[in-house]
Order: C-alpha cells, then sequence, then structure tokens
C-alpha cells in the first residue's frame, strides 16, 4: 500500500522535511508582500488577521464539539452541567 503522506517518508531527513513545511508556509506570503510592495503590506496583514479569527472560529467549535463527545474522550468528556443541556 503506498503512503499517503510523502513528508513522512522516511528519505526525507527532519531538516529537510522541516524547511520543506516552513518553505511551504512562507514563501507565498513573501511573494505576496513583494508583489503588493510597501502600500500593500497594511492590507496584507489585516487580511491576513481575518483570516486568522475566522479560522480560530472553527477550531473552537470542533474542540467544543470533540470535547462534549464521550465516544470520542470518554471519562475526559465535558460535564453536562458545563455544556448547557
Amino acid at each position: 500500500m503506498p503512503r499517503l503522506n510523502p513528508l513522512s517518508s522516511p528519505v526525507l531527513s527532519l531538516i529537510k522535511r522541516r524547511l520543506l513545511t516552513r518553505a511551504i508556509g512562507i514563501v507565498p506570503a513573501v511573494v505576496v508582500l513583494l508583489h503588493a510592495g510597501k502600500k500593500g503590506v497594511l492590507q496584507f496583514l489585516v487580511l491576513n488577521q481575518l483570516v486568522l479569527s475566522l479560522r480560530l472560529s472553527f477550531a473552537i467549535l470542533l474542540l467544543i464539539r470533540f470535547t462534549n463527545a464521550k465516544n470520542i474522550m470518554c471519562s475526559f468528556a465535558r460535564l453536562t452541567w458545563l455544556s448547557g443541556r
């Protein structure tokens, strides 16, 4: 069966894997900043904060859902009186 995640391959060393994953995150931001120039940096930062705030709300909703699920968390699930039910 083929591996689903090419980054988990033993061929890539740990350092190469870290450099590759960081480049995937940093290179698009650098390209946008170079293209937009000094005036576009503020707009880029505002847009970046908007996207991060939207992502945070989805992460919190999923976290609350998983911590309420007794089939996932077993005895560590949130108490029912805390969930407002």
